[in-house]
């Protein structure tokens, strides 16, 4: 009951923070909501099973792990920073070792909503985490409160390919947009429902992701390409409207 309890408080937060209408979607669904990569026991949760009243996780529902990612707004411009005092009373408390790095990570995840770092900050935090997958963690938890400069050159020196896939994945292809960097878009897919037909689900982030690229490329004059088999060609005009496809993966490459 404990936690059905926290899981549908997930829920409530969502819903509250969806009512923010002056924040761009960016959102896996096209739906606003801040809640990605949802999954009961090894199924993909997708809306309408997110919705206020109705618990992620009923007790009789057979699921014993409800797990997603929660990604918060980016900081506005202007706001204030948090000054380089204490910044570095919060790295001074990590010193010592008196903290694991999983209690360190549990202090950020409880101070994050108090603090707005720059990007050197940040980037700090995170390398004071022995591990990298509790980096990973704290890059995730932070990232919409940093002021990020340019995260890709930040954090290639900190992770590894496979901690910015990653961190990527948690985040989605709309918050941290890396058109330059091949990637992999997932636009949709069926997963078995029982009872009742497949359920088709339509990921629009990495829809809206695709989009961009060739708009990327028309206004530059780049070059958005995609793989078929063993050869790049170039990305459908017609995509950069609203004719991209609702399933299937597409490798997408852009120069």
């Amino acid at each position: 009951p404990e936690d059905a309890t926290r899981a549908e408080g997930v829920v409530v937060l969502d819903a509250v923070l969806r009512l923010r209408r002056e924040v761009p979607d960016l959102s896996q669904f096209g739906d606003g909501s801040h809640i990605r990569n949802a999954q009961t026991g090894l199924r993909f949760a997708a809306p309408p099973f997110f919705r206020v009243g109705v618990c992620p996780l009923p007790p009789d529902a057979g699921y014993s792990v409800f797990s997603c990612d929660f990604n918060v707004d980016a900081v506005s411009e202007g706001a204030e920073l948090t000054s380089d005092d204490v910044f570095e009373d919060v790295l001074r408390s990590f010193s010592g070792g008196h903290l694991s790095c999983y209690d360190k990570m549990r202090v950020v995840r409880v101070i994050a909503g108090r603090l707005t770092l720059r990007e050197e900050q940040t980037v700090k935090l995170a390398q004071a985490m022995r591990w990298e997958e509790v980096r990973v963690e704290v890059l995730h938890v932070m990232w919409g409160r940093t002021v990020w400069a340019d995260p890709d050159t930040a954090l290639e020196a900190i992770l590894t390919s496979d901690g910015i896939h990653d961190l990527h994945h948690r985040l989605g292809p709309l918050r941290w947009f890396r058109p330059w960097a091949r990637q992999r878009l997932e636009l949709g897919r069926e997963q078995p429902a029982e009872p009742g037909p497949p359920a088709r689900l339509v990921f629009q982030d990495a829809r809206r992701a695709l989009q961009a690229v060739g708009l990327l490329a028309r206004a530059e004059q780049g070059t958005a390409e995609m793989r078929q088999g063993e050869e790049w060609v170039a990305l459908p005009g017609k995509w950069v409207g609203e004719a991209v496809p609702k399933s299937g993966v597409v490798e997408e490459q852009y120069e």
